[in-house]
């Protein structure tokens, strides 16, 4: 659906965050959505200007705050 995730595939790189944008979303107002469903998420911008979807589940997250996060993204 025209997700692009990124994360830091090579070994050496590797770890549990992950960033993703759209090319046809509004990322802002995408991430306040995120806030008001109490899904934390950090809007980043790269040194091109391209903003992204910064997000860092850790081992304490769970399913069902992983399925909200998803949820939201479905219903974009």
């Amino acid at each position: 659906e025209d997700w692009d995730v990124r994360t830091g595939a090579s070994d050496e790189r590797r770890s549990g965050i992950m960033s993703f944008t759209h090319p046809k979303r509004d990322l802002r107002a995408l991430a306040r959505r995120l806030a008001e469903a109490r899904i934390h998420v950090s809007l980043r911008q790269n040194r091109a200007g391209d903003l992204f979807i910064r997000v860092s589940p850790h081992f304490y997250n769970t399913d069902d705050e992983a399925d909200r996060l998803l949820a939201v993204l479905r219903d974009e």
